[in-house]
């Protein structure tokens, strides 16, 4: 059934756009008439996702979200609760997405046919619960668990975010002024130390030499570092190795790597929990998570727990050989395989996982921030004493 680009409009004068299938111009108009639009005009639509800005916000969406699970509870229909939360958003490309949304369910579409026009909102993931809640007739409750699941998602990434501002801040700061040291003032004594024909200490003659250095190969040193980092954005970007190997890489770092590791780990049980829980059936669960870890060591793991669930393996016994995969979580995997409640032990594993992140993140940053600070003091106190060590052997002289 071809699709039509349309613009209607209903009783009160307020005009609409979308997409709908129809047979042909005739029953598009017809299909509009019966949820109290007028068509005004049409024409062919060869895509069936909408190319509108996402900047509908995180916080909207859960507000959005928890209305819609609210509402439902309630008793509401489905297109009731659309258009209350439709008048409710203050952002106007948000409401232009659920007034579309709210006439092609009216139009007969299912709500995640009618969410999936709209892929930069809605994700992949969100429109799989959303249809297993059509499904299984609790709408309200997959509503809910998504805005709870973004809820978390957005808790964490503050509480990273927080942990890392103020070591980012001084970093920065500090570095601008080593280099505005090295490439500004520490030449500007080198001029008056070379008039003064001093005999300067080896400390002194390296900085001096570094600061040469980095006024004659400063900027192609920021070019080169520049364009080894797009290099390398493009290469994990495009290249399947390349991602794998920086992936497993990062997983190796002191301290950060393990709190990376929970951080993959809890994303891949979170959404293997709720997706489970809404009723969506293993192996499609698996997959879809595949799509969402953020991790190419994680994406294998879960691709072999596939092929294991397809060849009528366990999940626990494809995961047990991959390193990426704690024992807890593994344990946590066995049990529910064993009770036929694999949703709820992983939201047991999630929820552990959920209390240790933040202690660890709290933990690294409060060893991290004064070594970094030390190490920051040192390479400045060394710059300074460069600078007043001769300038401290000339006025002893000249007592």
């Amino acid at each position: 059934m071809p699709e039509y680009s349309y613009r209607a409009v209903d009783a009160q004068g307020h005009t609409t756009r979308g997409v709908m299938a129809a047979d042909n111009e005739s029953a598009l108009e017809a299909r509009l008439r019966e949820v109290g639009y007028w068509l005004i005009d049409a024409s062919s639509s060869v895509s069936r996702t909408r190319k509108v800005s996402s900047n509908v916000s995180r916080a909207e969406l859960i507000e959005f979200l928890h209305g819609m699970a609210s509402l439902l509870s309630a008793g509401v229909s489905a297109a009731e609760a659309l258009d209350a939360m439709a008048e409710e958003t203050e952002n106007d490309s948000f409401k232009v997405i659920l007034d579309d949304v709210g006439v092609n369910l009216n139009a007969g579409s299912t709500m995640h046919d009618a969410f999936a026009l709209y892929p930069r909102v809605f994700t992949s993931q969100s429109l799989h619960l959303i249809q297993a809640g059509e499904f299984s007739g609790n709408l309200a409750v997959a509503f809910k668990d998504l805005a709870e699941h973004m809820e978390w998602t957005q808790r964490l990434m503050s509480d990273i975010k927080q942990a890392t501002l103020y070591p980012a801040m001084i970093v920065t700061a500090v570095i601008a002024l080593i280099a505005l040291m090295i490439t500004v003032v520490v030449p500007s004594f080198a001029e008056i130390f070379n008039d003064l024909d001093m005999d300067l200490p080896l400390l002194t003659r390296g900085v001096i030499a570094l600061g040469d250095w980095g006024q004659s190969y400063g900027l192609l040193v920021l070019i080169t570092i520049v364009m080894a980092v797009v290099g390398i954005r493009f290469s994990y970007k495009n290249m399947r190795d390349v991602r794998l190997a920086v992936d497993d890489m990062l997983f190796r770092v002191p301290v950060f790597g393990e709190i990376n590791r929970m951080l993959v780990l809890s994303r891949f049980v979170h959404n293997l929990s709720l997706l489970l829980a809404s009723g969506v059936p293993i192996i499609q669960a698996l997959e879809l998570c595949r799509g969402v870890v953020g991790n190419s060591v994680m994406e294998n793991a879960v691709h072999d727990a596939e092929q294991a669930v397809n060849g009528g393996h366990k999940v626990s016994d494809a995961l047990r050989d991959h390193s990426i995969i704690t024992p807890l979580v593994l344990r946590m995997l066995v049990v529910g395989e064993e009770t036929g409640r694999l949703d709820q032990s992983l939201e047991h594993a999630a929820a552990r996982l959920d209390d240790e992140i933040p202690r660890r993140i709290k933990a690294a940053f409060g060893v991290l921030e004064p070594a970094i600070m030390l190490t920051l003091i040192g390479i400045v106190g060394l710059i300074g004493g460069a600078v007043f060590l001769p300038m401290f052997s000339l006025m002893s002289g000249l007592s």
